[in-house]
């Protein structure tokens, strides 16, 4: 699977934070507002092109692959300048919902943006078991990042039943006193994301809970109940990802 790089924002240093997302509205929602409120310069990566093989799980209104594609990096695009103008985009073209099934060529892909970015610091989704995409994500920066210092934000999960949103399930993470003004400019930026009103309007954007990555067991599903994704009926099962996810080793 070939990726592209497309750069954009105009950062006056090499960026000391590289957010990673799995798709263009990842990372404002797991951590728009620390963004906002974080000082130095910053760089974000999207390892896919948010647009799954199958129609059916498009956003509402969209049909043709190539406009939804479009309109998801237009947004985020949008997003970044509304957040933080100064970023530096980068975008990876991995089809939504496979990246656990194209690891060699994203690690190839970050390992290439982690020589030109040189960070000091990475953010990545959490591994939670909410998309396997997420959780590809975590997988790929714990082998590409582990000489660096690694967070990860929660997104989405399941806790005995119940869904989670933006939190841990053992209440780690740090929940830093971000000014208000940050979680403002995480508003207006989330808004850039109309295609994906309805799935954003389920998510909070005064949460954000954020922690250094553990010593994950990819091997293992996530959660030992039935993650998100199988609850919401997708083709792929947790043990099939976890299995993807182990036998990556770069």
């Amino acid at each position: 699977m070939a990726f592209t790089e497309y750069t954009a924002g105009k950062a006056a240093t090499l960026p000391s934070t590289l957010i990673v997302a799995a798709h263009p509205d990842d990372a404002v929602l797991g951590a728009g507002a620390w963004a906002a409120a974080s000082t130095g310069s910053l760089a974000v990566a999207f390892l896919t092109d948010g647009v799954p093989a199958e129609p059916q799980y498009f956003a509402p209104g969209f049909n043709d692959p190539k406009r939804y594609r479009a309109t998801r990096r237009g947004e985020a695009r949008e997003a970044w300048r509304r957040l933080r103008p100064d970023a530096q985009l980068h975008f990876g073209t991995v089809t939504d919902q496979t990246l656990a099934f194209h690891l060699p060529a994203a690690g190839a892909w970050i390992n290439a943006l982690l020589a030109i970015v040189r960070p000091q610091r990475v953010l990545v989704p959490a591994f939670e078991g909410g998309h396997p995409d997420h959780d590809a994500a975590n997988r790929l920066l714990a082998v590409h990042a582990a000489h660096l210092d690694v967070w990860e934000y929660a997104l989405y999960s399941v806790w005995h039943g119940v869904m989670l949103r933006q939190a841990f399930p053992d209440g780690s993470g740090r929940r830093p006193a971000t000014p208000a003004a940050a979680y403002a400019a995480k508003r207006h930026a989330l808004a850039a994301y109309r295609s994906q009103r309805a799935t954003l309007a389920s998510c909070g954007a005064a949460a954000e809970a954020l922690r250094p990555l553990p010593r994950h067991d990819y091997g293992q599903p996530a959660r030992d109940e039935p993650c998100v994704y199988e609850r919401w009926g997708w083709p792929w099962r947790a043990r099939d990802i976890a299995t993807a996810l182990a036998a990556y080793r770069a």
